[in-house]
This record gives structure tokens, sequence and C-alpha cells, in this order.
């Protein structure tokens, strides 16, 4: 899509490196990343980049998250960084609060695990201001909670666990966050 987007169909311009699902994204101001995913039940720890304008072709693979996750993994990225949080491991036996970053431009390489969320979930919203990352909701699948947290990473985060700051109007999962330029808006 072309911004301002009003309406419309968007287009459809090239391809993932792998056709999966259950992937995580998020931008620099020159690149495009999408994270992990699943295929047939196997769960990859791809990191695929796409430059802009990105008009054809097929994403490249740049490397890969720190551990291979599962189902809904999310992302949120600084002016410098990328984050990725959260999801369930390859085996689908732990939720996890993990928190990876890759710095901008990330070529190659494997993603840094720098922190964690403040609980181990998946199928959580991630969003960020220019200041701040925020990570929202989500779900444990093996106690059946739904979570109305809110956590907050400072950038730059470096290491260390998000600081819980508030919560909810409800308790969600599977939900979808979006981000302003000094304000954070939650579509749930």
């Amino acid at each position: 899509i072309t911004f301002p987007f009003d309406s419309g169909t968007a287009s459809h311009v090239g391809n993932l490196s792998l056709l999966r699902t259950w992937i995580a994204g998020c931008n620099s101001s020159v690149n495009g990343y999408m994270f992990g995913g699943i295929v047939s039940n196997v769960h990859y720890s791809i990191i695929d980049r796409v430059t802009f304008p990105f008009d054809s072709g097929t994403a490249t693979h740049v490397g890969n998250l720190s551990e291979t996750r599962n189902y809904a993994t999310q992302a949120f990225n600084s002016s410098n960084y990328g984050y990725n949080c959260g999801g369930l491991n390859s085996a689908k036996t732990e939720n996890l609060s993990t928190i990876d970053r890759i710095i901008f431009p990330f070529d190659s390489g494997t993603a840094t695990h720098i922190g964690n969320m403040t609980q181990t979930r998946y199928t959580c919203a991630c969003c960020n201001s220019s200041k701040c990352g925020y990570v929202c909701g989500g779900y444990n699948v093996y106690t059946s909670v739904f979570y109305s947290t809110i956590d907050r990473v400072t950038f730059p985060f470096d290491s260390g666990t998000a600081t819980h700051v508030g919560n909810l109007s409800t308790s969600n999962a599977h939900i979808s966050g979006t981000d302003g330029v000094d304000f954070v808006t939650m579509f749930v």
C-alpha cells in the first residue's frame, strides 16, 4: 500500500523467502523484517528482510532468532533496533518470555536474547512510540489464562526485564497493535 492509504486493495509485490504462517514483523527506516513462522508443523527461526521501496521480488533470509519459536511471536522497533517477543517453544511445551534484539541494518547473523517480558505468554500485541516499546495482552496456553498486562521497555533496551506499566481494559489475546510518533494506539 502507498501512504496515505485511504481506500482500495493492497498490491501483491513479492513473497517471503519461505511460505509460512504465524510470523511477526517490524521495520527500520529502510528495511522491513519478518520473524519466525510455521510450515506443516515445522517451526522456523528465520528472519527475512525486504528493502524499501519493495516493489517486487522475494524477501532475503538474513538470519535467525536466538531460538526456534512457535506461534504468534510479536515484534516492535526503535530507530536502531528490532525486537521480537514471546511465543511458545518449538515443542509447544512452554510459553516463552524471551525478548530478542537485532541491530539495524541487520544483514546476517542471529538475534540476541537480551531480556524477558514480565510473564511468559504468546499471541500478545506489540507496538512502539519513539522512546518505548510495549507488549500488551497475551495468553498462556497451559494455564488457559488471558492477560491484560502492558509491559514497557525503554529504548535502548540492552538487558533486563520489561516493566509492567498498566493493563488493557480487558484480558485479551490474538490482538494487534499500531503506533504513532509519540503515542500508542491499540487495536483490540
